[in-house]
């Protein structure tokens, strides 16, 4: 069994010897890192050659000799694409993971397979979240954020519970994977929870393997909804580019994956099409499909914006 763990780096010299040095204390040793860098210019590239000369059997340089910048998502996808392994795992720079992460979630993982490993499986697992200093801020993110930790694909077509940095793929999974325009996913745990869910199994582990470390820099945080809705000074238009932007994420889905199963045709067709419905069809189909998002000032502002799209 191979898993391999994909960790992108861009300017991460602060906080990437904790995170490489808690891969490195894991319970479970069937693993190799693979690390990418995507043009820093601070020390995280020294870093990388240290570990990688003081682990030369579990650490590994992706592209050492061509480090060109493709952004956080083209960089996942091109390490993705560009290693063979039975599993895969996301990566941040900025994190730490706890002992059993990888023990707990391919323990999952192969429940979840039931020993059909042609079928798309991932796994994710709740996570602590905590400040620049790992100090806690929460226990669970999934109950902080009233996350679904068990989407539906039609739930997912709306909004992403999914954290990347938790994950685990088959290699089933991964072939479902082609390459593409990153510019067309919002982020790559989405699009691969959307194949998941769509072609194969998810998987949940309700426990944290890990601390979310939330910081200046994170380009993508755990922020409080409730925070959101009363600070953020363009709280409406952001919001309706969001739903834009899954609506195009969902449009190149269908145009990518034609086999999808008849039940999630109606649904995606639906959404991709939104605005050729009358408002009141949109209303009762929105329901029908069961199409919401989870925390009730999301899903408010989520069907306002589609009854008025």
């Amino acid at each position: 069994m191979k898993i391999a763990i994909l960790l992108s780096t861009y300017n991460g010299a602060q906080y990437l010897r904790s995170q490489i040095d808690s891969i490195i204390a894991q319970n479970n040793h069937d693993w190799t890192l693979y690390i990418r860098d995507d043009g820093s210019k601070d020390g995280t590239t020294s870093i990388i050659t240290e570990y990688q000369a003081k682990y030369p059997s579990q650490i590994q340089w992706f592209n050492q000799n061509h480090i060109v910048n493709c952004g956080v998502i083209g960089s996942f996808f091109e390490l993705l694409l560009g290693i063979d392994a039975d599993y895969y795992m996301f990566c941040d720079q900025d994190d730490v993971w706890l002992p059993e992460k990888v023990a707990l979630t391919i323990t999952k993982m192969q429940q979840v397979e039931a020993g059909q490993l042609t079928r798309p499986a991932l796994v994710h697992t709740d996570l602590r979240v905590v400040d620049q200093n790992l100090d806690v801020q929460s226990e669970s993110m999934m109950a902080t954020q009233s996350l679904d930790p068990q989407p539906s694909f039609n739930r997912l077509l709306v909004q992403n519970s999914i954290t990347g940095c938790t994950m685990m793929v088959n290699h089933a999974l991964k072939q479902r994977v082609v390459q593409s325009d990153d510019r067309l996913t919002i982020m790559h745990d989405w699009w691969l929870a959307l194949i998941a869910s769509s072609f194969g199994v998810l998987g949940y582990v309700a426990q944290p393997t890990m601390l979310y470390r939330q910081h200046g820099n994170n380009a993508v945080g755990a922020k409080s909804m409730w925070k959101e809705a009363f600070t953020r000074e363009h709280l409406f238009a952001k919001s309706k580019e969001s739903v834009a932007l899954s609506i195009e994420q969902a449009t190149q889905f269908a145009k990518r994956f034609p086999d999808l199963p008849e039940s999630l045709q109606a649904p995606l067709h639906f959404y991709t099409h939104v605005r050729d419905y009358p408002r009141a069809q949109r209303r009762r189909l929105l329901n029908q499909y069961g199409l919401a998002k989870s925390g009730g000032l999301r899903d408010v502002f989520f069907r306002f914006l589609i009854w008025n799209w």
